[in-house]
């Protein structure tokens, strides 16, 4: 069932619509980290547009990661200069549809 949240002003116009998109979570990846500073992890049907990943950080308070959605696949970027420290660093990946 679709869900979303309009609202009018005094004057009964609609001014926020934002039941149209519904976020559809689609999975959670990660990465082995080493001394690369990127990473390319493939992500069935993924697109450049409509879709959105974010580290998902289990411990950590800092998000010093970058995700950039590809066709197929997204590209993970440690922002900071120098290279992660090594481990398991995890990323969860939605997608919209109208």
């Amino acid at each position: 069932m679709a869900q979303g949240l309009q609202c009018w002003n005094s004057a009964g116009v609609l001014v926020v619509d934002l039941g149209d998109y519904n976020m559809r979570y689609m999975g959670s990846y990660s990465i082995t980290a080493t001394t690369a500073s990127s990473y390319t992890v493939t992500v069935p049907g993924m697109k450049t547009t409509g879709w959105i990943a974010y580290y998902a950080p289990s411990t950590d308070v800092f998000n010093e990661w970058s995700v950039i959605c590809n066709n197929g696949s997204m590209t993970i970027i440690y922002l900071p200069t120098g290279s992660p420290f090594a481990g398991t660093y995890s990323f969860s990946v939605y997608k919209w549809a109208v």
